[in-house]
């Protein structure tokens, strides 16, 4: 069986492995245990599984999670729940006049400006290079255009070199099962 332990701050993981010890008569007399340290390798299996969910620029999530999430929203029947994909205006324009270091910079600053506008059971993604997508649960229309609205409002007060960051906006929202995920990310994109 494996265990936590905290001291000092720190998280430490530990694996325990016991043997029985029998007598001639197949009777259990003792045992033997061996505890080993495994914070290590458990580190390390966190940092994977990390690195395998969440963009590495932005540290939001990354398109398998997007994915996931739709999936499970839709598999439990959470209705209704919004889709919502944004689209980063000018990448190419910022990347190739100021170089990608402020196209990167221009990302961070998106997402984190939409991490800070979603509720707390709203998830955000970077799906792609300039693509965005926010799942918004419990949300109807007048939840996604006040979420557009204070989006729009932020992104025009963050400058990168003078210029103010953009995004083109799409959203479905899934009311029933009726619409299959693959429909309802194709309508996010058209509908604005």
């Amino acid at each position: 069986y494996s265990w936590e332990s905290h001291f000092m701050g720190k998280v430490y993981y530990f694996e325990n492995i016991l043997n029985p010890i029998y007598n001639q008569d197949k009777i259990v007399i003792g045992a033997v245990g061996v505890a080993r340290d495994i914070t290590e390798q458990e580190n390390r299996y966190q940092e994977l599984l990390y690195i395998s969910t969440h963009d590495y620029l932005t540290d939001l999530y990354n398109r398998k999670v997007y994915y996931e999430r739709l999936k499970e929203l839709n598999d439990s029947e959470q209705f209704p729940f919004a889709v919502i994909n944004l689209d980063f205006n000018g990448l190419k324009l910022i990347n190739d006049a100021f170089g990608h270091e402020y196209g990167d910079l221009a990302l961070k600053k998106t997402a984190e400006i939409l991490k800070n506008l979603i509720g707390e059971k709203d998830s955000v993604y970077r799906v792609s290079g300039d693509e965005f997508s926010v799942i918004m649960v419990n949300a109807y229309k007048q939840d996604v255009i006040h979420f557009r609205s204070r989006l729009f409002d932020e992104l025009k007060k963050t400058k990168i070199k003078n210029l103010s960051l953009s995004v083109a906006m799409g959203y479905f929202i899934q009311k029933d099962r009726l619409t299959p995920l693959d429909e309802v990310r194709k309508n996010a994109e058209k509908r604005s």
